[in-house]
């Protein structure tokens, strides 16, 4: 028993010598969801919450950023007064892992040259059915002149998954189209457990969690799909029901498709053509095809990120992201993105420009990273 003891009090010991160290070092801390006010609380983050982000285990790429007092990573307080283009996404949109002057709010805000600013209010592990129900949150209380919607791999089927907080696709899409998953409320010991400096370095620069332990880390294989006839009216529906949340013309709306930046190094450093490269037509990959071709019909703005990003890397051979250590959009990416984007949306309240695919292809890419 003494043995015992005495192996405990060395661990014990030793995780609070790591504690307190870890506490000195730059690791990634601080970015919280909050409880939820009420039961139809879609998630914010802890309001007016400063924090810290870092990438991999040497701590890289250190950033210190800060929520305002919606929940949202911003240093700007949101108000009903001035105009306002309207950013929703997920982790590459919000940025925590960028500087507000890298992230594609900052830049988009630099381009517009003050005639609006960027409501940034992405958050991570969104998809498309959140998308919808913030914009139809945030349109009854801000003037938008704008809005930019970034679509990222698996944003449509991620959408069936009913995370708290986040509003997802309702099972008949001919009755309600999304609904709010209740977001939980965290106890007192676990609000305190997630200001731990161990537990953030495992969960968040180590990227550690029971589930990774078990999960297969294969490439895994294609799975050819085919859109049912509820995707194709789910879809038919999101695309007329976007310009009524925002209460916008589509032709005030940007769709930004993303695509791995990956395959853009493949294709420049390795020379591999672009037909070559494995692409998997499964379901996710139909519906964001058939989500573009119906923005198209309904006159919304599209870009085609790796387009821009390919172009801008084989000018520049600038990094696209924080590879090896994540693969979000780094202040590269982003500052290409939004030079395509600001002359998408017009300038104010003049008339939009018309639709075009982003065949001007003339920008670059960046980066972001998903808790």
């Amino acid at each position: 028993m003494l043995r015992v003891l005495g192996a405990l009090a060395v661990a014990l010991t030793l995780l609070v010598a790591m504690e307190l160290g870890l506490r000195l070092l730059p690791i990634a801390k601080g970015v919280h969801r909050q409880n939820p006010q009420s039961a139809d609380s879609s998630t914010r983050l802890l309001a007016h919450h400063d924090y810290t982000f870092s990438l991999g285990w040497d701590l890289r790429h250190v950033v210190h950023g800060h929520t305002n007092d919606m929940g949202f990573i911003s240093p700007h307080e949101y108000t009903a007064s001035r105009p306002a283009v309207a950013l929703l996404g997920d982790s590459f949109v919000e940025g925590e892992m960028l500087s507000y002057e890298e992230s594609l709010a900052g830049h988009l805000d630099a381009a517009l040259g003050g005639r609006a600013q960027a409501f940034n209010f992405g958050m991570s592990g969104a998809a498309m059915p959140h998308y919808l129900g913030i914009a139809r949150e945030m349109a009854e209380r801000f003037r938008f002149t704008g809005a930019v919607v970034v679509i990222t791999g698996d944003d449509y089927i991620e959408g069936f998954q009913r995370q708290e907080g986040l509003y997802a696709w309702s099972k008949d899409p001919r009755g309600a189209l999304i609904e709010l998953v209740p977001a939980a409320r965290r106890s007192r010991f676990v609000q305190l457990a997630r200001e731990s400096a161990l537990a953030n370095y495992l969960r968040l620069n180590l990227k550690f969690s029971p589930s990774r332990l078990l999960a297969f880390t294969g490439y895994p294989a294609c799975s050819r799909g085919e859109l049912t006839e509820d995707d194709r009216i789910r879809l038919a529906r999101y695309v007329d029901a976007l310009p009524q949340a925002l209460h916008l013309p589509p032709q005030r709306i940007v769709l930004v498709f993303t695509e791995d930046v990956g395959n853009i190094y493949e294709r420049v450093d390795r020379k591999q053509p672009a037909s070559l490269q494995r692409k998997c037509m499964d379901r996710d990959a139909l519906a964001r095809a058939e989500l573009e071709r119906l923005a198209a019909a309904r006159g919304m703005q599209r870009i085609d990120a790796g387009s821009v990003l390919e172009k801008h890397y084989r000018a520049h051979h600038w990094l696209l992201d924080f590879s090896p250590v994540d693969k979000h959009w780094n202040g590269t990416s982003t500052a290409a993105l939004a030079a395509e984007i600001a002359p998408l949306l017009g300038a104010g309240s003049e008339a939009p420009r018309p639709n075009a695919r982003a065949v001007t292809f003339a920008a670059t890419k960046s980066d972001s990273v998903s808790r």
